[in-house]
């Protein structure tokens, strides 16, 4: 396990070849690594269900796409304000051995895809020397078809994963699609397309067709 700030910018700088991009990526997706390993010891890791693009980016083996957010749900628990910041407070404070330490600097209520409430938080890590800030999007109430599954989500620079609670494929899939209709070709972010296309092209991903039918259908009929 990475320890240091030195530690960590040896094993990027062997992946990023001197690219300052990929560079910025890598440890932004290590520290976001961080705070899923704490996710995953808390008593809220069936309750935290990661979808959006970095679960697509995990599913589809590229270390290196450009997001900066952690897109998530919240199952059976009520979100406000002071709740997310409550949650996410005691998960930052589970002991890991691994030098990072975390602290909320920003929560603010948003109301995520202009469709239903969530919570929006900026956090910023510490690994000695190095600090990295990465932001949460935190929402309630998403249909997931059939249910969430539990899914091993490999480390970049460890031989291990880390067991966390996400969308299924279909219903990442879906909600991309559901997200591109909605807001139109002048309005729908380059990367929701570029998802969908990693999704679907590279056959890396199992898709049950008629999962995807009623996912896509439970996810248009839940957002109108």
């Amino acid at each position: 396990m990475i320890h240091t700030s030195k530690q960590l910018k040896d094993k990027v700088r062997n992946v990023s070849h001197g690219d300052n991009q990929i560079t910025q990526m890598l440890i932004r997706n290590f520290i976001m690594e961080r705070f899923f390993e704490r996710v995953s010891l808390s008593r809220y890791r069936n309750n935290f269900i990661l979808k959006g693009g970095l679960l697509v980016a995990s599913l589809v083996g590229i270390d290196t796409r450009a997001t900066m957010d952690i897109d998530s749900t919240l199952k059976a628990l009520s979100l406000n304000e002071d709740d997310a910041v409550r949650i996410v407070n005691e998960i930052l404070c589970i002991h890991v051995e691994d030098g990072t330490s975390f602290e909320i600097v920003k929560a603010v209520e948003i109301m995520a895809d202009f469709e239903y409430p969530g919570v929006r938080m900026v956090l910023e890590a510490r690994l000695d020397r190095l600090k990295q800030r990465i932001k949460i999007d935190l929402s309630t109430d998403d249909v997931i078809t059939p249910s969430a599954i539990r899914y091993s989500y490999p480390l970049m620079f460890e031989d291990r994963s880390i067991e966390l609670m996400t969308y299924t494929p279909e219903t990442l899939l879906a909600e991309k699609i559901q997200t591109i209709l909605v807001r139109g070709i002048t309005t729908t972010r380059m990367r929701d397309y570029y998802d969908v296309y990693e999704i679907v092209a590279g056959n890396k991903v199992s898709i049950d067709k008629e999962i995807l039918a009623e996912a896509f259908t439970c996810m248009c009929s839940h957002k109108v």
